[in-house]
């Protein structure tokens, strides 16, 4: 490395730390210089991206996260416990350099950090297309203050990682310049890429996406097949996906996430949602007015963009082969986050290409079309100017888009600390210690417990369903678990293992079902039992299994043994009645297996569960309850519709509901039971059950006047009583 490459290299450290210090301090205000004292989020992604990272570093080993889903575990990387960051911290702790008691600033601050070299990646680039320096360090700096990838900076730290695409970029420039070689391309390529995926998948497969489209876009405009930028993007996929074959002991995670079109870019992420553009334009439908997973905002440039095509196409300015190449494979990249490949193919692309489906994120592939394009735009603008005579107009135009960009950089980077606001919290892993002290105030230690039972339990990332979980409960069991290595039971990751993940849900399910989970335990102590004051009447069976420890403002603290939680609800000589009954189908006429039936209806689209009169129904209260089978592959999140109507046909209620509205479902087998109670407008005289699903198998979908008791047989001595299922005593 010669001397004038280093001291070149020094000034562009100095200045994009200088960027980075000043984009941050927009973001965060005086909380940039308190960053191990504040956290940016303390309740959401951010708390929990930050637990798991700090979890693993302290008490974790490996790829292996054991601080949730107790007692299964999952791999680190599905916990965004970004796994190969910690080994290398864990690495760096043997040699002295320990973040201890640090985890907190140390996960904050890289995104930050982390802008510096994206932005020198981004102003070599700009110099290799002989661009001035003052141009390329405003260039650059408004390209990192625009990033859509900031608004990951508070929660999905793993997401924040600014240089991978500027990286690869970069790296893709100089091997076609002839400034790398092949192998040494290919070698930086694959392990940065393959480092990448480690931290979060989606940083992998976005920077491969985007050297694939290079190479697609390399056959087009030169019409040359480069193999080894074929194998740049590839590879990193084959060498992930080949390591987590053998890492991952768990086959039967959620193929089909639930969001693949809720969560891709649309046309009107391609404006901003803040500032003076949609103040203006309010009144045009579609517009955002706030940050959506597709943003991808290009800044006042993309207003231009006819302009410099027309002056590319007329040759008033140059587009290099190079540049035209990552012009192309950006815009492939925006058609991806768009779902083109999807509509395209029918879908079919998913079957085709299976891991696909676990990228429901498509709009963060935009990532890819956002740097080069920003790049590119800028590059063209200055060239155009170039044809202006007037040196005066030139520098007066080229000093309005800088000024239009500032204003821009300003308002984008002021929403964002607008919206962190409402959610930052003390270092709460530190300094929460509610919990701590209620069981030492009591005489209990984090040893007399083996795992923390927190109820509803938490089933993020289960993706067939999420029940709702309680914020109080949840903001005491995860400090608790960092400061004690006391894992939790649910999980609040992704992805996750649906037996597993069923088997944990169906411990808070009624004492009627036998929980599957207790046989698996390797240790006797109790589980401590977070419930919130909130939710006591709907926990009032586990409340009477367990002895009291503790009561806090929100929430109760109690513990249970494993042989309290192992008794089970035998019903006694029971006898069918079907008086309260208004509706009950087995589908027993279906040729599917049902749950403890002989049949179960396969429902692909909407459907009618029930529609009826209720001329006869003297109560005001109805229980409507179905049971639905959970599968790794096809099946979705169901959606369920209530409506009534008075006798003029008029609709008195219109209730929508889901899982994510339920606090307490029951569990058996693979199926799980939704529940709802309402209470009926005056004048209801006819009622409509609905339900839309995608290769849902449903089950027992059941009505009942809520005060009159139901006991309806099923197979093998068990029995549906009041919308539970249960064994009776001679089974």
């Amino acid at each position: 490395m010669n001397t004038g490459f280093l001291i070149r290299l020094i000034k562009l450290v100095i200045t994009y730390s200088l960027a980075s210090i000043a984009i941050g301090y927009r973001l965060f205000g005086d909380i940039l210089f308190k960053l191990n004292s504040v956290q940016l989020d303390h309740s959401g992604d951010g708390f929990k991206n930050y637990f798991s990272f700090a979890y693993q570093y302290n008490h974790g080993k490996g790829l292996w996260f054991e601080g949730m889903q107790y007692p299964y575990g999952d791999l680190a990387a599905y916990a965004d416990a970004q796994p190969a960051l910690v080994l290398i911290m864990q690495a760096l702790r043997y040699l002295g350099f320990d973040i201890a008691g640090k985890e907190l600033f140390f996960i904050q601050a890289l995104p930050v950090l982390c802008l510096v070299p994206a932005g020198i990646c981004l102003h070599l680039i700009m110099k290799h297309y002989d661009m001035p320096q003052w141009w390329t360090i405003i260039t650059v700096t408004i390209c990192l203050a625009l990033s859509p990838q900031l608004f990951r900076f508070n929660s999905h730290y793993a997401l924040a990682y600014t240089f991978v695409i500027p990286f690869v970029w970069y790296l893709f420039i100089r091997y076609n310049s002839n400034g790398l070689q092949s192998w040494k391309y290919f070698s930086l390529c694959f392990l940065i890429l393959l480092l990448a995926g480690f931290i979060h998948p989606y940083l992998l497969l976005v920077a491969s996406v985007f050297i694939l489209a290079l190479f697609v876009s390399n056959i087009l405009v030169k019409k040359q097949i480069q193999y080894t930028t074929l194998l740049s993007g590839l590879l990193p996929i084959a060498a992930f996906m080949l390591i987590n074959s053998f890492i991952d002991p768990y086959p039967l995670r959620p193929a089909n996430p639930f969001g693949i079109w809720e969560y891709k870019t649309e046309l009107s992420d391609m404006l901003p949602f803040y500032g003076w553009f949609p103040d203006l334009l309010s009144f045009l439908p579609g517009l955002r007015s706030s940050y959506h997973e597709g943003y991808t905002y290009l800044g006042t440039l993309i207003f231009l963009t006819p302009l410099l095509v027309l002056l590319i196409i007329k040759r008033k300015i140059q587009l290099e082969k190079n540049l035209t190449s990552a012009t192309l494979a950006g815009l492939f990249c925006l058609l991806f986050a768009m779902g083109i490949h999807v509509l395209l193919t029918g879908g079919n692309i998913l079957d085709w290409l299976s891991p696909l489906k676990q990228f429901r994120s498509l709009g963060r592939f935009a990532w890819a079309f956002y740097y080069p394009w920003f790049i590119i735009l800028s590059i063209l603008f200055y060239r155009s100017t170039k044809l202006l005579k007037s040196a005066a107009i030139r520098f007066s135009l080229i000093a309005l888009v800088s000024v239009i960009w500032i204003l821009d950089a300003g308002a984008y980077t002021r929403a964002f600390n607008n919206h962190i606001q409402p959610y930052t919290a003390p270092n709460l892993l530190q300094s929460d210690t509610r919990l701590l002290d209620a069981l030492s105030n009591n005489g209990y230690s984090a040893e007399d417990f083996q795992a923390i039972l927190p109820l509803p339990i938490p089933v993020e990332g289960a993706e067939k369903f999420n029940v709702y979980d309680n914020w109080f409960v949840k903001m005491l069991a995860i400090p608790y678990s960092f400061q004690t290595a006391t894992p939790l039971t649910g999980a609040y990751m992704s992805r996750t293992e649906l037996p597993n993940i069923l088997k944990q849900a169906q411990v808070a399910s009624s004492f009627n079902i036998e929980k599957e989970l207790l046989s698996d335990l390797e240790d006797d102590r109790d589980l401590l039992v977070l419930v919130a004051k909130e939710d006591t009447s709907l926990y009032q069976d586990f409340i009477q299994s367990s002895y009291a420890i503790a009561e806090l403002k929100e929430v109760l603290v109690r513990g249970t043994s494993i042989e309290k939680l192992s008794r089970q609800n035998i019903l006694e000589n029971p006898a069918e009645s079907r008086s309260g009954v208004l509706y009950y189908n087995s589908f027993k006429e279906e040729d599917n297996e049902g749950l403890l039936s002989k049949g179960s209806i396969r429902i692909n689209g909407q459907f009618q569960l029930f529609k009826s009169s209720l001329d006869s129904l003297t109560s005001d209260s109805l229980v409507f309850s179905v049971w639905y089978k959970i599968q790794p592959e096809e099946s979705n999140v169901p959606f369920f519709q209530l409506i009534t109507r008075n006798e003029k046909n008029e609709i008195l209620q219109d209730i929508k509901y889901r899982d994510r509205d339920i606090k307490r479902i029951e569990v058996l087998q693979d199926w799980i039971q939704i529940k709802k109670d309402i209470i009926l407008d005056p004048g209801s005289r006819d009622i409509e059950w609905n339900i839309r699903a995608d290769n849902l198998f449903v089950d027992h979908s059941l009505i009942t006047i809520s005060k009159d008791a139901v006991c309806i047989p099923l197979e093998n001595g068990y029995f549906i009583s009041d919308h539970f299922i249960a064994k009776s005593k001679d089974q």
